[in-house]
């Protein structure tokens, strides 16, 4: 039997096969050898499997028979890993030559963290950030810390962040066996979040590391004509609701209802006026079709939570938010002119 690598990369991919050409070589320079990876193909139609076991012979390609979406791709990358970090990686992403290595020095050298995040750049214009980290609002607004911000070094030093962004991070194996994998229901959007509260409320915390540079294409596939596409409007809707019904502990529902409330109010008056109403309606409603199962996770959830709201204050963000920007930001959008810090 081999000896099993410190870390398994794993990329989830659907009809992706061009964008491999991107993440596959920065994979290969990386400067830490010891990892395997694992190429988790969600049912593609465009060869993508067969294509990157003729020139990738050294990845494991996991073919799925249908797409099953992001969550449940990277679960069966996870179940397959070997190393005691998993990195999860998108594949629209080209990477640091440092990437992985400064990810796991990071956590080796924080116990008590179960995830590391990425500094993320715009891979079409690398001054401007796409993210530092995710940032939570006690709204339920989750934004990613920086985007769209031109990069001035303003983030240029490790931090707590509150959770980390699933396409670009790593995570101890172990702390998948503790706290479940990335919930399936959530498809795609979001699971990294509501994982990473799930971590923290069981005494686990998430490191940003600006050493671990990574550059991001974006997703064109969540777009038509230039807007929105309706069938990914409600999804981050849907599972925000989720995430914060599971996660949020009794006194924090109580004290910040009239921000949830607001919050969602106020993602129907941009859905109406972007011509995405029927869309807000409907994520609502699938929300609530789901509320039996959440419920019963939340019950599990919360008996073993080992913090609470204290402790949480410590990371969450307290309001006021600008509703108009993270609503964008919610929504994937991308700031048509960054702005500097502040």
């Amino acid at each position: 039997m081999s000896v099993a690598p410190r870390v398994t990369v794993v990329i989830p991919t659907w009809n992706g096969r061009a964008l491999l050409e991107l993440v596959m070589p920065s994979l290969e320079r990386q400067e830490y050898r010891d990892f395997e990876t694992l190429l988790v193909d969600n049912g593609s139609s465009d060869g993508t499997a067969e294509h990157a076991r003729e020139r990738w012979p050294w990845a494991e390609v996991v073919a799925l028979p249908r797409n099953v979406g992001f969550a449940a791709g990277v679960n069966r990358g996870i179940e397959r890993a070997r190393g005691q970090y998993v990195a999860l990686v998108n594949n629209d992403m080209e990477l640091d030559p440092a990437f992985l290595g400064e990810l796991v020095a990071a956590l080796d050298g924080e116990p008590a963290a179960a995830s590391a995040t990425a500094k993320m750049l715009f891979l079409d214009d690398r001054e401007v950030l796409d993210g530092a980290g995710d940032v939570l609002h006690w709204s339920g607004v989750v934004r990613l810390r920086g985007r769209g911000e031109r990069d001035r070094g303003q983030y240029d030093e490790p931090a707590e962040v509150f959770s980390a962004c699933g396409g670009a991070a790593l995570y101890r194996r172990a702390a998948f066996e503790e706290v479940g994998l990335f919930d399936e229901a959530f498809f795609a959007q979001m699971e990294d979040v509501d994982w990473g509260f799930r971590a923290r409320l069981a005494g686990h915390g998430c490191r940003y590391v600006p050493g671990a540079v990574v550059y991001h294409k974006g997703s064109a596939s969540m777009w038509r004509d230039g807007r929105r596409d309706p069938r990914f409007w409600g999804m981050p809707v849907r599972n925000c609701i989720w995430m914060w019904v599971k996660n949020y502990p009794p006194d924090c529902l109580l004290r910040n209802a009239h921000l949830l409330l607001g919050h969602e109010l106020t993602g129907l008056y941009f859905a109406t006026r972007e011509g995405m109403a029927r869309a807000q309606l409907r994520a609502w409603r699938d929300a609530l079709r789901g509320l039996p199962r959440v419920l019963r996770q939340r019950r599990q959830i919360q008996s073993r939570r080992r913090i609470g709201r204290r402790e949480l204050e410590q990371v969450v963000q307290a309001e006021p938010v600008s509703w108009r920007r993270a609503w964008s930001l919610l929504r994937g959008g991308r700031p048509a002119a960054p702005r500097a810090p502040g």
